[in-house]
C-alpha cells in the first residue's frame, strides 16, 4: 500500500495545501493552520522517536529507509524535494533568488543544519551524546 492510500494522521487535505500552495500570514486561518500543524509536527515527532526507542517496535516493519533517508534529506535540504526546488523560500537569506546554493541559506537555518549533521556525524562514528 501506498503512503497517497493511508489514512492520514498528520496531514489533512487543507495542511498539504498550505504547504504546497503557501500561506498568507496575514491571513488569520490560515496563520492558525500553519501553527496547528507545527504544534501537531513537533508531537507527532515525539511520538515518533518514543517508538523508534521502544525494544517492543521492530524497526523493519515500521520505519522504510528511503522514507527516512528522505525525511532526513529535507531537514538538510529543505528547498529541495521531489516535484521542485523553492526559491521563494524562508529558510533562503534573499528568497526569489533562482538556483539554491550552501551559500543561499540564512545564518539561523545554517546554524540548525551544521547542528543537525553533527548530531547525524556523532551517531555515525558512535560518538555518546553531550
Amino acid at each position: 500500500m501506498g503512503n497517497e492510500d493511508r489514512d492520514r494522521v498528520l496531514m489533512t487535505d487543507r495542511r498539504e495545501k498550505l504547504l504546497i500552495e503557501g500561506y498568507n500570514p496575514s491571513n488569520n486561518a490560515e496563520r492558525a493552520a500553519m501553527s496547528r500543524l507545527k504544534n501537531s509536527s513537533e508531537t507527532a515527532l515525539w511520538e515518533l522517536t518514543k517508538i523508534a526507542e521502544s525494544p517492543e517496535v521492530d524497526h523493519t516493519d515500521v520505519f522504510d529507509p528511503d522514507q527516512v533517508f528522505r525525511f532526513l534529506r529535507a531537514l538538510l535540504n529543505p528547498n529541495l524535494n521531489e516535484d521542485h526546488i523553492d526559491t521563494d523560500s524562508p529558510l533562503l537569506a534573499e528568497p526569489g533568488g533562482g538556483a539554491v546554493t550552501e551559500d543561499d541559506y540564512s545564518d539561523e537555518f545554517r546554524a540548525y543544519s551544521d547542528r543537525l549533521q553533527m548530531q547525524m556525524t556523532k551517531l555515525i562514528l558512535d560518538e555518546p551524546d553531550e
